[in-house]
C-alpha cells in the first residue's frame, strides 16, 4: 500500500478551506493508502476526516513562510504557485521517510478555481471537534451570564502595515455593534482575538470593553488548539458574527448561523453553490454585501442594528 503525502501547505486559511483540502480529500479518497498532511500548525482539525497523520512544519521553516506571496499567490509571471525552498525541502525530507509515496504539492491551478460555482474536489463539512475541547469551550461559556452568544470576528488588517485598510470596520463602529448586541437583544458577546501582524490579518483588541460589560468576553485565539476551540464554540453558540474576511468560509464549512458583512468587491466568495449545499441553502448564513469597499467604514449603525436584529428573529430562538 502507497503513501499518500500532501503539502507542504503554507498559504491563506480560506484557500486551504475551499480549494487545497477538498482535492486532496477526492484524491484520497481515490486512491488506497495511508495519509500524511504536512502543513501549517493547528490546523489539524480541518484534516481530521481522512487524514491518518498531521506534520507541523517547524518554526525554523516557518520563518521563511511570511512572504506575502506564500498566502495563495502565483509567483511572478508564472503558473507555479510561490513556495519557499525552505518548505518545499522539509517536505521532502517527510516524503524521504516512507516507501510507495504518492506526494501531490500545491499548485496555482487552486487559485484558478476562486470562481467556479463547484469546482473539482470532496467537499465536506466539518461535523465534529475533539472531545477533550469540550471542558475548554464549558469553561469559557461558564462565566457568561445570557441566555444567547454571539461570538464576533472584528477584521483588522493593515495592508501596507500601517494604515487600518477599507475592508476593516473602524474600531468605534464595532464597539456601537457590540453595545447594541448587549444592551438591546441581551446577548453576551465573545469576541475571537489574534495578532494582526504587518500586512498579516488579524482582529482588534477588544479587552478594555470587558470592564465596561459583564456579558463581554475577549477570548485570545493564538495557541495552538485555536482553531479547535473555533470550532467547538462555532458550535455551541447562538451564532456569529463576521467582518469582510475570507475566514467567514469557517462557519459555512461547519454549518452554523452567520451573518457577515463583506464589502460588495467580495460578496461573491461566500455565494458558490458548494458553499450553499454545505449550508441546506444557506438556510442560517445572512451575507450584507451591499456597501462597496469606498462606503464599507461609514455603514450606518441603525443599518446595522436593523440587519442583525432581522437576523437573529429568522433563527427563531
Amino acid at each position: 500500500m502507497s503513501t499518500l503525502i500532501f503539502g507542504p501547505w503554507v498559504g491563506e486559511f480560506s484557500y486551504e478551506i475551499q480549494w487545497w483540502i477538498p482535492e486532496i480529500r477526492q484524491i484520497a479518497s481515490d486512491r488506497p493508502g495511508k495519509v500524511i498532511i504536512v502543513g501549517n500548525p493547528g490546523r489539524e482539525a480541518l484534516y481530521r476526516d481522512f487524514a491518518d497523520e498531521y506534520i507541523t512544519i517547524p518554526p525554523d521553516v516557518l520563518q521563511y513562510c511570511n512572504n506575502p506571496n506564500c498566502w495563495g499567490q502565483r509567483e511572478k509571471n508564472s503558473r507555479t504557485l510561490f513556495l519557499p525552498a525552505q518548505a518545499l525541502e522539509f517536505f521532502a525530507s517527510v516524503c524521504s521517510n516512507y516507501e510507495h509515496v504518492y506526494k501531490h504539492i500545491p499548485h496555482a491551478g487552486l487559485i484558478d478555481r476562486r470562481y467556479l460555482d463547484n469546482p473539482y474536489g470532496l467537499y465536506k463539512n466539518i461535523d465534529s471537534y475533539d472531545s477533550d475541547i469540550q471542558p475548554i469551550i464549558d469553561d469559557i461559556l461558564s462565566d457568561l451570564p445570557g441566555k444567547n452568544t454571539i461570538c464576533i470576528v472584528p477584521k483588522l488588517r493593515r495592508r501596507d502595515g500601517i494604515n487600518i485598510d477599507h475592508e476593516s470596520w473602524p474600531m468605534q463602529l464595532w464597539e456601537q455593534v457590540i453595545d447594541m448586541l448587549i444592551s438591546e437583544l441581551d446577548f453576551n458577546v465573545l469576541s475571537f482575538h489574534f495578532d494582526a501582524l504587518d500586512t498579516m490579518p488579524g482582529t482588534y483588541n477588544l479587552m478594555h470593553l470587558t470592564s465596561k460589560y459583564k456579558k463581554f468576553k475577549q477570548l485570545e485565539l493564538n495557541c495552538s488548539r485555536s482553531l479547535d476551540i473555533q470550532i467547538g464554540l462555532l458550535k455551541n453558540t447562538t451564532c456569529s458574527l463576521y467582518g469582510s474576511t475570507g475566514a467567514a468560509i469557517l462557519p459555512i464549512i461547519c454549518n452554523t448561523a452567520m451573518i457577515t458583512y463583506q464589502v460588495k468587491e467580495s460578496g461573491w466568495r461566500l455565494n458558490f453553490d458548494w458553499q450553499r449545499r454545505l449550508t441546506d441553502n444557506h438556510k442560517f448564513i445572512r451575507i450584507c454585501d451591499s456597501y462597496p469597499i469606498e462606503l464599507y467604514k461609514n455603514i450606518d449603525i441603525l443599518e446595522i442594528t436593523n440587519d442583525i436584529k432581522t437576523y437573529i428573529k429568522s433563527l427563531d430562538i
